[in-house]
C-alpha cells in the first residue's frame, strides 16, 4: 500500500511540474512572449518573441479563446497582425508553439482595446483676406488653441504701401488681424513673405523668416550656418531640438544654442517634415519634390543626424508602386507614417508602419480631384488631408470623407492643422488674388 501511495505521489508531482513548465511563457533558454505593439480601429499589431526557433514547429494564435490562425514558425521575433477587428472592442490574444501533437510553449495573454471611429460631421466656414495689390496666399497654419491661431504668407492690402505685404494673420478668439513680422538684420528691419510657422505653445512660436515669438517679443534668430533660403517648413520636439528644411535639399538643426547643417544627399526642394515623439526611437521624415514635379524623395533623419533615403530615384523601401511618381506630404503619428503620393492622374493616401515599411503598408484613399499637399491630425483615427482644387479629406479610422467637389470655392490649400474638434486649412483662391482660411468645427453629438 505504501508503495502504491509513493508511486501515485510521484506521478502527481511529475504532472504538477510538467504542467507548471508548460504554462510558463518559455521556450528552451528564452522567453516565449506576446506584447501589444500598436492597436488601431480594426487592426492590432503584436510582437511575438521566442528564445529560439524549433525547426518544423507550428505557431498557433488564439483570439478570445478561439484559434485565429496557424502557420510554420520560422522567426524568433515576428509580428502578429490581425485586421478583422471591430471598433471600440476588447480582445485577448495568446500564442502557442507546437511540434506535431506536442505543445512546446504557451505565451502570456495580451488584452488590447481597439480605437473608436471619429465623427466626420464638421461645420465649415471660409474667410477670405483681400489682396488687391498683389497675389495673396497663406502657406502654413498653426493652432495653439481655439482662441489663438496663426497663419503665415503674403497679403498685399495696404493702400499706403502697396508693395509691402502683411506676412501673417492672427485669430484672438474674436477677430482676425493682419500682422507684419519683421526680421532684424544689422539694425535694419526687413519684411518678406513667411512660408512656415510652428508652435509649441502660445509663448514659443517659430516663423519661417527666422523669427521667434517668446511670449512678449518677436526676436530675430541669427543662424551660424549657411542657410540662404527661408525655412520652408519647421518641426521639432522643443526649442532646443528644432529642424528646418528649405530649397535645394537644405536641412538644419537647432539645439537651443547653435545651428548645424545636415547633409541631405539631395538638391531638390524639401517641402514637408514630420516627426514621431511618442516612441522610444524617434523617427523624422522629410518629403521633397523636383522643380518639374516629376520625381521626389522621402528622407529619414536618424539619431546621429545621418540622413537616409527611404524613397526616391533608385530607392523604394516602402513597396508602393513606382507608377506613383513622387511623395508630396508626410505626417508621422506613433508607429505610423502617412504619405500622399502624386500619380499621373490621381493622388494616393498611404499608411506605412514605421518599423516595417514594405510589409505593412495600406492604401487608404485614391483621390482623383487634385494633389494632396498637407496631412495633420489628432491620431491615426482622426486626421485631415488637404490640397489643390478644394481637396479636403477626413479619415476616421475606417473611411475617408470628402467634403467638397471642385470648384466649390476653387481654393488650393497649402497647409492644415488640427487640434481636437477644430481644423484650419489655409491657401489661395484661384479666381481672385485673395488668401483664404477654411475653418471646420466638429459638431457635438
Amino acid at each position: 500500500m505504501k508503495k502504491k501511495i509513493g508511486i501515485a505521489l510521484a506521478l502527481l508531482v511529475t504532472l504538477y511540474f510538467s504542467c507548471e513548465r508548460l504554462t510558463q511563457p518559455r521556450l528552451g533558454g528564452g522567453a516565449f512572449t506576446l506584447q501589444e505593439a500598436t492597436t488601431l480601429v480594426t487592426e492590432s499589431y503584436l510582437r511575438l518573441h521566442a528564445g529560439q526557433v524549433v525547426p518544423g514547429s507550428t505557431l498557433r494564435v488564439y483570439r478570445n479563446g478561439e484559434m485565429l490562425w496557424q502557420k510554420p514558425y520560422t522567426e524568433a521575433d515576428s509580428i502578429v497582425y490581425d485586421s478583422t477587428l471591430a471598433p471600440a472592442h476588447t480582445y485577448t490574444y495568446r500564442a502557442e508553439l507546437w511540434s506535431g501533437s506536442r505543445q512546446l510553449a504557451r505565451s502570456n495573454a495580451v488584452t488590447v482595446t481597439t480605437l473608436d471611429t471619429t465623427s466626420h460631421d464638421f461645420e465649415w466656414e471660409i474667410i477670405e483676406f483681400p489682396s488687391p495689390y498683389g497675389s495673396g496666399a497663406l502657406y502654413d497654419v498653426a493652432i495653439i488653441n481655439e482662441n489663438d491661431i496663426w497663419a503665415v504668407g503674403e497679403i498685399y492690402s495696404d493702400s499706403n504701401q502697396t508693395w509691402l505685404p502683411y506676412n501673417a494673420v492672427h485669430w484672438d478668439g474674436e477677430k482676425w488681424e493682419l500682422k507684419r513680422i519683421f526680421y532684424n538684420h544689422q539694425s535694419s528691419n526687413f519684411i518678406r513673405p513667411i512660408p512656415s510657422v510652428f508652435a509649441f505653445n502660445e509663448n514659443d512660436i517659430w516663423f519661417g523668416n527666422f523669427t521667434h515669438w517668446n511670449g512678449s517679443d518677436f526676436e530675430s534668430i541669427k543662424l551660424n550656418v549657411n542657410f540662404p533660403s527661408q525655412a520652408k517648413k519647421i518641426w521639432g520636439t522643443s526649442s532646443s531640438d528644432l529642424y528646418i528644411i528649405g530649397f535645394n535639399g537644405l536641412i538644419a538643426h537647432y539645439d537651443g544654442n547653435y545651428w548645424q547643417r545636415i547633409e541631405s544627399g539631395t538638391d531638390i526642394d524639401l517641402i514637408t517634415i514630420s516627426g514621431n515623439r511618442n516612441i522610444q526611437n524617434p523617427v523624422i521624415w522629410i518629403s521633397g519634390v523636383s522643380e518639374s514635379y516629376k520625381y521626389g524623395v522621402v528622407l529619414q533623419i536618424e539619431k546621429n543626424q545621418r540622413v537616409v533615403k527611404l524613397f526616391g530615384k533608385g530607392k523604394n523601401i516602402f513597396g508602393i508602386q513606382n507608377s506613383h511618381t513622387h511623395p508630396d506630404a508626410v505626417w508621422l503619428n506613433d508607429d505610423f507614417g502617412f504619405i500622399s503620393y502624386a500619380g499621373i492622374n490621381d493622388s494616393w493616401l498611404v499608411r506605412h508602419r514605421i518599423s516595417s515599411y514594405a510589409t505593412h503598408y495600406k492604401v487608404l484613399h485614391v483621390e482623383p480631384q487634385g494633389a494632396i499637399w498637407s496631412i495633420k491630425g489628432n491620431g491615426p483615427n482622426d486626421w485631415f488631408a488637404v490640397g489643390s482644387q478644394d481637396v479636403v479629406l477626413h479619415y476616421n479610422g475606417i473611411s475617408v470623407k470628402k467634403y467638397f467637389s471642385w470648384p466649390t470655392w476653387d481654393i488650393r490649400y497649402f497647409s492644415v492643422d488640427v487640434k481636437g474638434d477644430l481644423v484650419v486649412a489655409c491657401g489661395i483662391v484661384f479666381t481672385s488674388p485673395n488668401a483664404a482660411i477654411l475653418i471646420g468645427r466638429r459638431r457635438k453629438k
